[in-house]
């Protein structure tokens, strides 16, 4: 699947990103990923955008240095959003929360793993990171994050 590439942050040695109209594209927002609280749905679409752009870095074969960047710049971005959900967990006393972020360190654990076993080591990411990368997110959204939703409503976050 692709679409039509709106913005490209590589600048360097990446003309296959910027010189093209399409990217691929691994994960297209849906509605049954929204939450319907804007701050959150906003957030997710940064991060499919991401793992979007990491996809299609993947598949064009682009420099080991912008392929690196794109994982830490995914990596970074899940700890902010993380870190905001959690935030709110704490402010409302959310029950769920510990299995919850149990989850995003799982997560944060998988994304450190593969950066360390590509950047470190210069290895090839297996076709199973990128898997791992879309079953998580997708899965993670329509189960556990859907399960917040009331107990942010219910304290003023939409």
């Amino acid at each position: 699947m692709t679409i039509f590439l709106y913005k490209c942050n590589f600048d360097k040695d990446a003309s296959c990103l910027t010189k093209r109209f399409i990217m691929n594209i691994l994960i297209s927002w849906d509605e049954k990923f929204e939450l319907n609280i804007k701050e959150i749905d906003q957030q997710h679409k940064k991060f499919i955008d991401m793992i979007n752009v990491f996809y299609d870095a993947c598949i064009c074969k682009v420099p080991d240095d912008v392929l690196e960047q794109t994982i830490a710049d995914m990596r970074d971005y899940a700890f902010v959003h993380f870190k905001n959900e959690e935030k709110y967990f704490e402010k409302f006393g959310y029950k769920e929360a510990p299995s919850h972020i149990a989850e995003h360190y799982f997560f944060m654990e998988n994304i450190e793993k593969i950066q360390e076993e590509y950047c470190l080591n210069n290895s090839v990411l297996p076709p199973k990171v990128l898997t791992f990368l879309q079953e998580w997110f997708t899965n993670h959204i329509m189960n556990s994050d859907k399960k917040y939703v009331a107990s942010f409503v219910e304290n003023g976050i939409k």
